[in-house]
């Protein structure tokens, strides 16, 4: 099975906070599998960021994990200059949103009705095994619909190997953030709305597929974390082509629809006369119609940039010229 909502919360949305701040509250916090990164000689490696400019402005692209482990830390220094040189700072939401309201609002059943009135009976079977052995409480998801509860599920395996959107890139930046001017391209509402939209088949397929994808998702998320950590923009592009390939409609509605949304945006940002960091997940600036290939179809040079790193370099991967 391939990658779906694991990948969608590292690289493309960054709402998986609002959904775990509720389940939080609920107990649900396994203890986590702790994983070290490897580390062997310095070596000089690609970033996920991009540096562009245009007369006066500089925008600094810069690719988001959501999710993160600690162990993943220091980032990498490009991220760092990026925000040291920075004089605004746009990301997917706002820094002030409110964790939880949103999905509180939107990502529960009305009227009474149950997750288990809303799915198959057998899409109902595999949820109830899947609590059993997680250690999850079915009572905090059983009034979910049926795409809150793909993400809850894909949060909670990714918290099982110590992935925590409390470690994520958004939250680090935000405690930083000091007098900074910040904004979002979005909100939490209009993020959330992208699958409260689906109908109800094409939510229980997105939840069945991620219920599918938990028991062996952990070597793909693998891959995206080093394809991030390597700036391996060509491995992320194909893994996203790879995990929206059973619903290439939410791709078109999470990736293009919003590209040519944040566009403008950007280009007016490329117009002015500051310094600006973009960070928005790793998954929108890779691949056809990514913001980097939408911005350099516009005349625009981007250049990725490099670090340097002891991590140890992925055995699949040749080390950079």
């Amino acid at each position: 099975m391939k990658f779906f909502v694991a990948g969608l919360m590292l690289l493309t949305i960054s709402l998986s906070a609002l959904v775990w701040h509720r389940n939080r509250d609920a107990g649900m916090r396994p203890d986590p599998v702790r994983v070290e990164v490897p580390h062997g000689p310095e070596r000089t490696t690609k970033c996920m960021v991009w540096k562009a400019q245009r007369g006066a402005a500089v925008l600094w692209l810069c690719g988001s994990l959501h999710t993160l482990r600690a162990s993943d830390y220091p980032l990498p220094a490009p991220y760092l200059s990026a925000f040291g040189e920075a004089k605004r700072i746009v990301m997917e939401l706002p820094p002030d949103y409110k964790p939880g309201a949103a999905m509180r609002k939107m990502g529960w059943l009305s009227d009474d009705r149950l997750l288990k009135d809303a799915v198959a009976p057998e899409t109902w079977r595999v949820i109830t095994e899947w609590t059993a052995r997680s250690g999850i409480p079915l009572s905090s998801i059983e009034s979910l619909k049926p795409w809150t509860a793909a993400l809850t599920v894909a949060e909670a395996s990714q918290k099982a190997r110590d992935f925590d959107p409390e470690d994520g890139m958004e939250p680090w930046f935000r405690a930083r953030l000091g007098r900074i001017p910040a904004e979002g391209l979005e909100t939490p509402e209009g993020q959330l709305g992208l699958f409260d939209s689906l109908s109800p088949e094409a939510q229980e397929k997105m939840l069945t597929l991620t219920l599918k994808e938990e028991a062996t998702g952990i070597s793909r998320i693998d891959r995206m974390v080093s394809g991030w950590s390597e700036g391996d923009a060509e491995q992320l592009a194909a893994i996203i082509d790879e995990g929206f390939a059973e619903m290439p409609e939410l791709k078109r509605q999470l990736h293009g629809d919003r590209h040519r949304a944040w566009l403008p945006r950007l280009e007016a940002l490329l117009g002015g006369n500051e310094t600006v960091m973009v960070l928005v997940g790793c998954g929108h600036l890779v691949g056809k119609g990514s913001l980097v290939d939408l911005l350099r179809q516009k005349g625009v040079t981007l250049t990725q940039q490099q670090y340097s790193t002891t991590r140890r370099a992925p055995e699949s991967s040749a080390t950079p010229q």
